[in-house]
């Protein structure tokens, strides 16, 4: 799923540096579609539930939302 949020950024990356028409629009949406879908598949199965109260101090998923693999990720709680 990782792979997938890397492939969506590169394409988010590359559709800044085009003119805006409608189909990089269109390319924009489904990239930030799928790196979104993917950070929530990666969440169904690696973070805690959420319990209000309780788990304001666990980590979740680290959160990719560019190209530079050597940027740390950020986890919220």
């Amino acid at each position: 799923l990782y792979r997938v949020i890397f492939i969506s950024n590169i394409a988010l990356e590359q559709a800044e540096l085009l003119p805006p028409s409608p189909e990089i629009s269109r390319l924009k949406a489904e990239a930030l579609f799928r790196r979104a879908h993917a950070h929530f598949m990666i969440a169904q199965v690696f973070s805690p539930a959420y319990f209000p109260g309780v788990t304001d101090q666990e980590l979740g998923i680290p959160l990719r939302l560019n190209t530079d693999i050597l940027e740390r990720s950020p986890r919220v709680t």
